[in-house]
Formats: structure tokens, C-alpha cells, sequence
């Protein structure tokens, strides 16, 4: 069994920083091994910052090593349970983007067609430069000889009047 070291003023000496140091190789091999260089290094600050917050209740830099051992393997497993997740939620939201993507865009199509049949040409022309072409109501108003605050309200309007009839005749999609 180890030593228990104290200081002259009877506080225990740090454990947990010598046998990282010791112990540090080892554990980047270890973490290496199972996640890759980069996301080993992550493992191993994490694991020394979760084991800082206990390092004045271990008693050994050999418990200490076990514990940075274990938790270096845990975080570890953690990390590559994570990135199967992550695989497995991409690959839905791809299957899920197939199936939507005609969706979005019939719905595209039909609020083209609302801007197309149901808008006045004023109103047209400032939702085109606005929305599509990134205008703002300042340069839309002098170009058109109007108050920004009337080409805000046709705006409104316009965007009011486009949400009403895709409601009315696609429900609420």
C-alpha cells in the first residue's frame, strides 16, 4: 500500500498531478487507441479536470492512477458511444431530407404562384427586393418615392396576404 504524504502544516501532498505526469504517455496511448489523437487529448484534460475537484480525497498517486486510468477508458467509450449517435441521427436526417426535399419545394412552388397571381406588381417588387435581393426599407422607399413606413406596411400586407391563401388552400403544412 502507498504512503500517505503530508506537508509540514499537515495537509496532504498532491497526488493527483504527479501520477498524470507519470502516467501521461500511457494514457494517450490508451485514449489514442480507441478515439484518435485529437479526441484523446480531449479524454485527457477532461479526465484530470473531473478528478481536480477530488484530488484532496485521494490518498495515493497509485489511486490516482487507477482513477485517471478508468476514467480516461470511460470518457473514451463515451466519445465513440457519441459519434454512433451522431452517425445514426445524420443518416435519419438524410432519409428524412429525401422525403422532404419534393415537400419543400411543392411548397416553394405554391407560394410562387401566390406571389405570382395574388400580389400587386408594388407589392411583388418589394417583397422581391426585400426578401430575395436583401434590400433594406430605406433604399426601397426612396427608389419607389415612398415613406419607409409605407413600404413596411406593404410589405406586411404582402407577406399577410401570401400566409392567408396558403392557408386557405394548403392548410396548415
Amino acid at each position: 500500500m502507498a504512503q500517505k504524504f503530508l506537508n509540514s502544516d499537515g495537509s496532504k501532498e498532491e497526488v493527483l498531478l504527479p501520477a498524470f505526469q507519470r502516467l501521461r504517455r500511457g494514457l494517450q496511448r490508451l485514449a489514442s487507441s480507441m478515439v484518435g489523437e485529437s479526441a484523446a487529448d480531449d479524454a485527457l484534460q477532461d479526465a484530470f479536470v473531473r478528478l481536480w475537484t477530488r484530488r484532496t480525497t485521494l490518498h495515493s498517486e497509485d489511486e490516482a492512477g487507477r482513477l485517471l486510468t478508468t476514467t480516461v477508458k470511460h470518457l473514451s467509450i463515451d466519445h465513440l458511444r457519441q459519434q454512433q449517435r451522431e452517425a445514426s441521427v445524420s443518416l435519419a436526417e438524410a432519409d428524412g431530407a429525401e422525403e422532404d426535399a419534393p415537400d419543400v419545394e411543392s411548397r416553394f412552388q405554391a407560394v410562387e404562384r401566390i406571389v405570382a397571381s395574388e400580389l400587386s406588381p408594388l407589392q411583388r417588387d418589394i417583397l422581391r427586393r426585400h426578401d430575395y435581393e436583401g434590400e433594406d426599407y430605406d433604399a426601397i422607399a426612396q427608389s419607389l418615392q415612398m415613406q419607409p413606413a409605407a413600404v413596411r406596411m406593404q410589405l406586411s400586407r404582402a407577406r399577410r396576404t401570401i400566409r392567408e391563401i396558403y392557408r386557405r388552400d394548403y392548410g396548415n403544412e
